[in-house]
């Protein structure tokens, strides 16, 4: 088993998935999770907008000590430019 798996971090990381999956199923009921194999890849889901991977607790300067957990970090591959706006609660 992966040494992160079920770790705080990969917890963590998991509800800030599916809270964006909630938010990305809003605007495209027809995305799809990404397979194990595309995750390994840094996919987490397939869209209309393109591909997409959700980044969780990320440092906003690499001169912080700490992760911040207010900001969700989304990166898009292959995109249609469409404005995904709203608040993620976890």
């Amino acid at each position: 088993m992966n040494k992160w798996k079920k770790s705080e971090s990969w917890e963590n990381g998991q509800k800030v998935e599916n809270s964006f999956a909630k938010l990305l199923g809003q605007r495209d009921p027809d995305f799809r999770a990404a397979t194990k194999q595309e995750q390994y890849k840094h996919i987490d889901y397939h869209s209309y907008f393109g591909t997409i991977d959700v980044k969780a607790k990320k440092r906003l300067n690499r001169l912080d000590s700490k992760g911040q957990d207010e900001f969700v970090w989304l990166e898009f591959k292959n995109i249609h430019v469409v404005l995904l706006r709203s608040p993620i609660k976890y």
